[in-house]
């Protein structure tokens, strides 16, 4: 069997175990890059040599701008054909694997590692944030007050804060600005409660939208972009830099890294597992204990 003919069955069968947009991700990686270059082979003479030039290949791959695409990049393509390669050995009785031994080259720059921010830390960058930031800031704070993720709280609805019942509801989810529902896979409550912090941060984020002519209507969404459209995770990244320099903090800190706060902060308060892993919509024990890494008081 040909690469580019295993590879559709097996975007088939992952299409009911994944994510859509993992299953999207995987497509774009094959059907952009790794196909082009592989898939007229057959599985079975596939080897290291082909494997290795495949790689050497997407290395010098140049974009649309001219520039060639990161090593990273690469690293994720090959993963996701390294995967599939692994059920094809499994699948097609294949007698070596051929992901084995290669190389992306020699690494050019050591980089140090990433420092973990404290609560305290992640609060001086939504305080700087705050004063340069609003639209982001407001966003950012609902992660932090909901623990929940970003795909949920970007895709909320004014229909959906409830200021007069406290709660707001989670209905729906939007990836790359597609709107769809809450998936099984990546739960989260149907209702989460709506502080008075919180409520606040969202009577001056709305009064704010209506006074810079923005759609405020129970279907409009809470956090549009500049252009009335759903936001994209990477829109946060500038605003978290720049506010994390203002807020002198050099650690590590990204929109999903807020979760880590959440989880902290219930953990603290003497909040029991099983009720973390609920709220913040963790689907096994393991991974709330993941999202619990700040050993230090908020104080």
């Amino acid at each position: 069997i040909r690469v580019m003919d295993f590879a559709k069955s097996w975007l088939k069968s992952k299409s009911a175990i994944v994510a859509e947009y993992t299953l999207q991700n995987y497509a774009d990686a094959l059907e952009d890059h790794i196909l082009p270059l592989i898939g007229d082979l057959y599985y079975d003479c596939v080897g290291h040599l082909e494997v290795q030039e495949m790689i050497n290949a997407l290395l010098q791959k140049k974009k649309q701008s001219g520039g060639c695409y990161s090593k990273e990049s690469v690293k994720d393509w090959f993963r996701v054909f390294r995967n599939m390669t692994h059920d094809g050995v499994v699948h097609l009785n294949l007698d070596r694997d051929p992901t084995l031994r290669v190389s992306f080259g020699m690494e050019t720059e050591i980089k140090p590692p990433k420092t973990k921010a404290t609560i305290a830390e992640k609060l001086a960058v939504l305080e700087a944030m705050k004063q340069k930031r609003p639209g982001s800031y407001a966003l950012l704070m609902t992660k932090l007050h909901t623990g929940q993720r970003f795909c949920h709280v970007s895709a909320l609805q004014w229909d959906d804060v409830a200021f007069g019942e406290n709660l707001i509801r989670f209905r729906r989810k939007q990836v790359r600005g597609i709107v769809g529902p809450i998936s099984k896979k990546k739960p989260v409550p149907n209702e989460a409660p709506l502080d008075a912090t919180l409520a606040e941060v969202l009577r001056v984020h709305k009064a704010r939208l209506e006074k810079l002519d923005y759609a405020i209507g129970g279907g409009d969404w809470v956090f549009p972009s500049r252009v009335g459209k759903l936001k994209a995770p990477s829109s946060l990244v500038k605003a978290i830099e720049s506010s994390a320099k203002d807020a002198k903090v050099t650690s590590y800190i990204t929109p999903h890294k807020l979760r880590y706060a959440f989880n902290d902060v219930l953990r603290m308060a003497g909040v029991d597992k099983i009720t973390r892993k609920a709220m913040v919509g963790h689907v096994t024990d393991d991974m709330t204990e993941h999202y619990s890494t700040d050993r230090k008081s908020v104080g």
